[in-house]
C-alpha cells in the first residue's frame, strides 16, 4: 500500500495518531489497559492504549515523525512549567524549540486528518491535507507561520491522577470566524491550531507560540469548573457502555 507521507508503495505499520509515548505516560505499567475515547457528541469508543491506524504510514515515515513526537513529550510531559512573570492568567515553559514543537503539532493535526479512526472524525482537512503533508515531508520551516497555535492548560485543583491522565478527542471550532482545531493532551494541556486562510487577529497573535524560545500557556482555570469535566461527569453518571 502507499504511505500517505512519502507516497511510496511500502508496507504500512501500526501508526499512532496521539504518540505512543503519551499513552505510556497515561498507563506506564499496564499493557492491557483500555482508554475511553470521548467525542463531544458523547459517541464513545473503547480503544486499546496506544490506538493506531494501519493504513497511513510506513515504518520510515513513522520513525521520522517519532523524532517530533519525542520532543512533544519532552515539552508537555517533562519540561518545567513556571508562573508567568507578568500575569497570573498564564504560565511559561522556557527554552522551547519553535520548529520542533511546531512540526510535532502540525504532524499531530495531519495524522488525525488522514486517519479513518472514529475518534478523529471531526478533523477534516480537505485541501489542507496535501499542504500540510508537503510542509512536513519537505520540512518547509517557513510555512509553519501559516498555522499558528495557542497552548492552554487547566488547573488540576486536587484532581491529580485523574484529569492529568485523560483527554477528549479533537474537535473543530470557530473563533472570530476563523477555523481552529482543538486537541487535548495529558497534563491538562489543550492546543488550538488555526487552519484557515484568514490571518489571525492581533490579540491571538500576541499569545501564539513564536520563535523567542518561550512557550506562553494560558491558564484556563480549574478543570472541575470546565465544560470538558462536566461532559466526562455526565457520561459517567449515565452508566454508558462503551463500544469496542
Amino acid at each position: 500500500m502507499k504511505c500517505r507521507l512519502c507516497k511510496k508503495d511500502k508496507s504500512l505499520i501500526k501508526a499512532h495518531i496521539i504518540p505512543k509515548t503519551f499513552y505510556d505516560f497515561l498507563y506506564p505499567s499496564d499493557d492491557n489497559s483500555s482508554l475511553i475515547m470521548v467525542r463531544k457528541n458523547k459517541h464513545i469508543k473503547r480503544r486499546p492504549v496506544g490506538s493506531y491506524d494501519m493504513n497511513i504510514l510506513c515504518k520510515d515515515c513513522d520513525s521520522d515523525l517519532g523524532l517530533y513526537d519525542e520532543y512533544g513529550k519532552k515539552v508537555f510531559l517533562e519540561k518545567k512549567l513556571e508562573k508567568h512573570p507578568q500575569t497570573e492568567s498564564a504560565f511559561i515553559i522556557r527554552d522551547v524549540d519553535y520548529e520542533k514543537l511546531s512540526f510535532f503539532i502540525i504532524s499531530l493535526l495531519w495524522r488525525a486528518g488522514i486517519s479513518s479512526l472514529d475518534e478523529y472524525g471531526f478533523v477534516q482537512l480537505n485541501k489542507y491535507e496535501e499542504i500540510l503533508r508537503d510542509i512536513i515531508y519537505n520540512k518547509k520551516y517557513k510555512k509553519l507561520i501559516d498555522y499558528p497555535f495557542i497552548i492552554t492548560q487547566f488547573e488540576k485543583d486536587g484532581l491529580d491522577g485523574i484529569v492529568d491522565k485523560s483527554f477528549l478527542n479533537p474537535v473543530k471550532l470557530y473563533m472570530d470566524k476563523r477555523r481552529f482545531y482543538l486537541f487535548y493532551l495529558p497534563n491538562c494541556y489543550s492546543i488550538y491550531i488555526k487552519v484557515d486562510k484568514q490571518k489571525m487577529q492581533s490579540s491571538f497573535s500576541k499569545i501564539a507560540f513564536k520563535k523567542d524560545g518561550n512557550l506562553f500557556i494560558i491558564n484556563r482555570g480549574k478543570y472541575k469548573n470546565s465544560k470538558e469535566f462536566k461532559l466526562i461527569v455526565d457520561i459517567v453518571k449515565s452508566g454508558f457502555t462503551p463500544q469496542t
